[in-house]
């Protein structure tokens, strides 16, 4: 995961085409903007990064303001966004996707009033929720722990492009553990 969104669009895009370039194909990138692209800014991402099979999704690309916009974005590529920011502010992943969002869902349920509402969409949409956690503390670990049991997507810590390195412990192999 690299934050994008802090330079000039082309240096970053530059930057970080070479950076995905000297990763194996097998692995996944996601690249979070945390909504500080502007539209034209994000289209010249979108040009650059159209057919990168490394790519999984860029991060809340776009401000929270401009959720209509993005929406309507990404059916006219193939490059695939995810929600953050949006669904904190909105108070949870089932009003965003009634407004019609299809793509993945980064949800932080210790910034979530409802928890049960927040596993039950989970629940419903396992393959497209990433719980992720925003503060290290026992409270925070509950939450992550309690919606990630869940979820079927990876919070992006695939340690199998390692495997077979004589530096990486065999442990980091072994399935990971169930909350």
């Amino acid at each position: 995961k690299r934050k994008i969104g802090i330079d000039s669009p082309q240096k970053e895009i530059d930057e970080i085409i070479g950076w995905i370039s000297s990763l194996p194909d097998r692995a996944k990138v996601r690249l979070d903007a945390n909504g500080s692209l502007t539209l034209e800014s994000l289209k010249l991402w979108l040009n650059a990064l159209e057919g990168e099979s490394r790519l999984e999704f860029i991060e809340q690309p776009l401000p929270i303001s401009q959720f209509d916009q993005l929406k309507l974005l990404s059916h006219e590529t193939s490059v695939v966004f995810a929600l953050d920011e949006t669904i904190v502010s909105a108070g949870g992943p089932e009003f965003v996707r009634q407004k019609g969002w299809e793509g993945y869902y980064v949800i932080k349920p210790s910034l979530i009033p409802d928890w049960t509402e927040t596993i039950r969409f989970i629940k419903s949409e396992p393959e497209k929720s990433i719980v992720s956690t925003v503060f290290e503390s026992p409270f925070g670990y509950e939450a992550v722990c309690r919606c990630a049991s869940y979820s079927k997507a990876v919070a992006g810590l695939d340690r199998s492009l390692f495997e077979g390195n004589p530096r990486e412990f065999t442990e980091h192999h072994i399935h990971p553990l169930i909350p």
